[in-house]
């Protein structure tokens, strides 16, 4: 009886592992999809901030406006052959810089990448993608709180 029983435990094992590989990985509670493609939910930070690290190339300004907080810029380059965008202030508080990302297209922020932690005005970085879905649009905040919403007069347009 117990042979059949582990017989038994190991079919039922094997049949559930190939359900899920047919039917494809769990994402993480809270992963955005868009077309069919779970955006990662996290930002990167690269050593000394994108715009002073040499491994980010390809940087240009894709965005950018003039505020009494400095000029605002969403900024692009490649980093280990993926292109990021993050935001960069110059001429400003270095501290309240925030680049907030849209996964869906509905140009509602979904995620938000705070400053890079090296003092240099700029963000941490996330993935483009060639969706239209995806969008990029800079700020800076009068405080530190990353996360809530951006005043208009100190914000990019979306890219």
């Amino acid at each position: 009886m117990t042979r059949k029983r582990t017989r038994i435990a190991s079919l039922s094992l094997g049949l559930l592992a190939a359900v899920a590989l047919a039917v494809g990985p769990s994402l993480p509670a809270g992963a955005a999809v868009a077309d069919g493609v779970a955006a990662q939910q996290s930002c990167s930070s690269v050593t000394n901030g994108p715009e002073a690290n040499s491994g980010v190339t390809g940087k240009q300004t894709v965005r950018s406006i003039t505020t009494s907080r400095g000029t605002i810029q969403v900024r692009s380059g490649y980093f280990n052959g993926v292109r990021y965008g993050w935001a960069r202030v110059v001429n400003g508080a270095v501290w309240g810089i925030v680049m907030k990302v849209d996964h869906n297209g509905d140009r509602v922020v979904d995620l938000s990448c705070g400053p890079d932690g090296w003092f240099s005005g700029t963000s941490d970085m996330y993935p483009t993608s060639s969706s239209s879905d995806r969008a990029f649009k800079a700020c800076v905040r009068a405080d530190t709180e990353y996360t809530a919403p951006c005043n208009p007069a100190h914000q990019t347009a979306w890219w």
